[in-house]
């Protein structure tokens, strides 16, 4: 995801300075995968975290050239759902900055 157009741009504004200094990142998506189009991947413990929400986190770190100071991620099921690990998540990463006042 790093090298799509939208992160790519998104970098170069960043590394210019024009946003400031980034303290927090956040990428919203609410999308239906179908995860039996990799049966092998239905049986993992922690599948939405490790195959796909990885690239928005490695893309917020590479947009910032951050490390996070500390990541907050809840995962859960949807009710009913066939595939054993969590299909949503919210997930929080927060960068150092320098004090207020």
């Amino acid at each position: 995801m790093r090298w799509s157009p939208g992160i790519q741009a998104s970098h170069t504004i960043v590394k210019r300075g024009w946003l400031g200094e980034p303290l927090q990142g956040s990428i919203q998506v609410n999308v239906h995968t179908a995860w039996e189009n990799w049966p092998w991947l239905t049986q993992m413990p922690t599948l939405e975290v490790m195959y796909h929400s990885i690239h928005y986190l490695d893309a917020i770190r590479y947009v910032t050239g951050l490390r996070p100071e500390a990541v907050y991620a809840d995962g859960a099921r949807f009710p009913g759902q066939p595939y054993r690990g969590e299909t949503r998540t919210l997930i929080h990463i927060r960068f150092p900055g320098r004090p207020a006042g």
